[in-house]
């Protein structure tokens, strides 16, 4: 069995494979917004295993007969449910019918163990999945919260951009990437925006990158952008497309690439950080009949709701029942969580960006950094 460590605001998590290749893919997407190490203590451990089998046997023994459900994994708008499985013995299990995956969670002792059938590519996601979630209700605290949106590093200084699903977060993204500025990706769907320090924080939270091809007639340039070949995010950089089976192959352009955080790095030419400190937050709104990009300095009061809104799943009960550590169950009440979204708001420079045709120009985003920023970058 191979292992590696990996480590987010002081949670280390064990994760162990029968294949080194699946190590490897996860240490690519984790890194390095996760610190990753061979020796280092865990808090957590998480083994990924493949036995056909023992998957059968599980799938046999069907779901427990009082009907429960466990919420297992927050995103956006809230936490995914998943059936809590018959078990054999003391151990704790839900089924992922989609991904045809159990996790069986240890009665005793910090362990997760994700059963599957087979140790293809497309198994990853769901061990990284439990990583993340890890890592995702140890974030949260009375000084820190995740938010749904994205973040890059221009120089010294960072820039956060936050908002609802489809308001453009990643278009905003790879406009200000691609601007010529010399920016770091640091994340492209949530971050962990620590307010606790002298500086605020905003630490990446890797995510599958899903970004749908730009109108031609409203975005030329990053519509251009896709005659690039995609990558397939269940694979690393440079592991070949055969790994996967010949039905999972890569979707055709022009529906939504999906990347790892280090493919989409690597399309777009750009670094990766595993943190930055915002100089900036930025709320992106695409609007249908307006030239270029417009800029709005937003009130404190005024970008305090609007980032309260953008918080990961809605609320601080968005945390996972199945794959929160038992020392982080403390409770952020509403006035917690407005109170930590006026305090980072005071510390930023706040914007609306309205954006229109033709705002994927390089030329509009230099000027938009030079709006935002404190000095020109």
């Amino acid at each position: 069995m191979h292992a590696r460590s990996f480590t987010h605001r002081q949670l280390t998590i064990r994760v162990e494979c029968a294949k080194p290749t699946a190590l490897h893919w996860l240490d690519e997407f984790l890194t390095p917004c996760f610190a990753a190490s061979d020796d280092a203590r865990p808090d957590w451990t998480v083994a990924l295993v493949a036995d056909a089998a023992a998957h059968a046997a599980a799938l046999a023994r069907g779901a427990r007969a009082d009907g429960g459900r466990a919420g297992c994994f927050a995103f956006d708008d809230g936490l995914v449910s998943l059936p809590w499985w018959t078990s054999v013995d003391d151990a704790r299990v839900v089924f992922d019918d989609a991904a045809n995956v159990f996790y069986e969670l240890a009665h005793a002792g910090a362990r997760t163990r994700v059963l599957v059938d087979d140790e293809r590519p497309p198994r990853r996601i769901s061990l990284m999945r439990v990583v993340r979630e890890l890592a995702v209700s140890h974030a949260w605290s009375p000084t820190s919260a995740v938010v749904h949106g994205a973040a890059l590093a221009v120089g010294e200084q960072g820039i956060v951009i936050s908002g609802e699903k489809g308001a453009g977060k990643t278009t905003l993204l790879m406009q200000l990437l691609l601007s010529g500025a010399a920016g770091a990706l640091v994340a492209n769907d949530r971050f962990v925006l620590d307010v606790g320090g002298a500086a605020l924080v905003a630490g990446g939270m890797p995510t599958v990158v899903q970004v749908r091809p730009a109108p031609a007639d409203r975005l030329p340039t990053l519509h251009r952008w896709f005659a690039r070949p995609p990558y397939d995010h269940r694979l690393a950089l440079n592991e070949p497309a055969a790994s996967l089976p010949a039905s999972a192959g890569p979707a055709p352009l022009p529906l939504p690439v999906q990347l790892s955080p280090a493919q989409f790095s690597a399309w777009l030419g750009v670094p990766r950080r595993g943190a930055c400190r915002p100089a900036a937050l930025l709320f992106p709104r695409v609007v249908a009949d307006l030239d270029g990009i417009e800029v709005e300095a937003l009130a404190p009061p005024a970008a305090a709701t609007r980032l309260r809104r953008s918080l990961w799943g809605g609320s601080r009960t968005a945390i996972s029942e199945v794959f929160a550590l038992p020392a982080r169950g403390e409770s952020l009440d509403a006035g917690g969580l407005d109170r930590l979204c006026a305090t980072a708001v005071a510390r930023l420079r706040c914007f609306e960006c309205r954006l229109g045709r033709g705002a994927d120009h390089p030329a509009a985003a230099r000027q938009l950094l030079e709006r935002v920023l404190v000095s020109a970058p």
